[in-house]
């Protein structure tokens, strides 16, 4: 069984844009896992500059045993670096 979960909404530039709105689906997620008895962490790393250290420190001081990523690709050209 799993302990506990993070899960993650990365940067994206994709989202900087202020006529889109942030996917809902992540927290529909986060809200069947809590009601299912898991403890859910949410990282939200939308418009944060430094997130591979955020994303660090947050792994050191966590008790997630797993974590789980959304994404949106729409406009996006290239890949970018994950932090994982």
């Amino acid at each position: 069984m799993i302990a506990g979960i993070c899960l993650v909404i990365p940067p994206s530039a994709f989202l900087l844009d202020e006529r889109v709105f942030r996917t809902l689906g992540i927290l529909k997620v986060a809200s069947v896992l809590d009601q299912a008895g898991v403890t859910v962490e949410m990282l939200d790393l939308w418009g944060i500059e430094n997130y591979e250290e955020v994303v660090r420190d947050h792994a050191q001081a966590s008790a997630a045993t797993c974590y789980g990523l959304t994404a949106t690709t729409p406009k996006c050209r290239r890949p970018r670096r994950s932090p994982w």
